[in-house]
């Protein structure tokens, strides 16, 4: 069973030991009853209230962004342990009653950064629809959001002092599997998450990228965009790269379609896009030649690199 999606395990932020910058290394000590898959952390400075905090953002495979203060390890604003669904088939399953929610300085839930409940429209599938953390079952197949293909992928987040806001890229999705009881069986050297699937079922979701923006002294969502893409097909897990901001004011964003995009990083407007010949699954960077600065990514083969007016 995979464990973030509601059995018992260990730690989003267990023990880790995160380097900060200057040696520095901060251990946030904090345990959770659950495991999850996050990203590579952001640092920033923000005020809050009258002081300056110095912050840490990582983005988890439930559409949240967990963000803390890098010298305590505490939550800006808080955490809350949340009822979710505890309904198991799989024997010997111990599943957890709560996960981990962050919330506002507003003392409301964070809005996602992508799909946490799938809308489906076929009846047939739509009846399959469970909430986040449902576990997965042996004897039904259950659809939920993120999944394990939707949420973040290991594209960083970034930040803008100017703008004081982060920037946070995920994927709508969802997924459909009946899960195998393997109990200790497993071996080192196998297929890994396949050989704990039995089968595995239509979603009736299409995949879309998404980007967003949060206050990280508030925690509220500042904006949010969906990128369906020039050819308007689904776009794949595998197709969700980070993103970059500049002191320009501006967003980038590439994705597995080819497309790469610019958007106003305190509106969520969209500036411009162009379409590579090949999919774009790289992080963009940003440099600068003779003082002329540029903003680069690669896609596929090729490498795309744009000046900056």
């Amino acid at each position: 069973m995979l464990n973030r999606m509601g059995s018992q395990g260990t730690g989003i932020a267990g023990g880790v030991r995160y380097p900060v910058g200057a040696g520095d290394v901060l251990h946030i000590s904090a345990r959770t009853p659950h495991g999850y898959l996050v990203t590579g952390p952001t640092l920033f400075n923000v005020t809050v209230g009258e002081q300056t905090v110095k912050g840490i953002a990582s983005l988890a495979k439930t559409c949240y962004a967990y963000i803390l203060n890098r010298e305590t390890g505490k939550p800006i604003n808080p955490i809350v342990e949340s009822a979710v669904p505890m309904t198991t088939d799989v024997p010997g399953e111990e599943v957890w009653p709560t996960q981990p929610i962050p919330y506002t300085s507003r003392g409301v839930p964070q809005q996602p950064f992508c799909t946490t409940y799938p809308i489906v429209t076929n009846p047939e599938l739509a009846a399959r629809v469970r909430p986040s953390f449902n576990p997965f079952l042996v004897n039904e197949l259950v659809i939920m959001s993120p999944g394990l293909t939707g949420g973040p992928s290991y594209g960083s987040s970034s930040f803008s002092p100017r703008t004081r806001l982060l920037y946070m890229t995920g994927e709508n999705d969802a997924y459909s599997i009946k899960v195998k009881p393997v109990s200790d069986t497993l071996q080192p050297g196998g297929d890994g998450e396949e050989e704990n699937v039995i089968e595995r079922g239509e979603t009736g979701v299409t995949p879309t990228p998404t980007l967003a923006a949060y206050d990280p002294a508030t925690g509220q969502l500042a904006w949010y965009v969906e990128l369906s893409g020039s050819t308007n097909v689904a776009v794949p897990f595998d197709g969700v790269s980070g993103n970059l901001v500049t002191a320009g004011d501006v967003v980038f964003q590439g994705i597995a379609t080819g497309d790469f995009y610019a958007f106003d990083a305190r509106s969520g407007s969209e500036l411009f896009a162009l379409t590579a010949k090949a999919g774009i699954r790289a992080s963009p960077l940003t440099y600068q030649v003779d003082g002329k600065q540029y903003v680069s990514v690669v896609a596929s083969d090729t490498i795309l690199a744009l000046a900056l007016p």
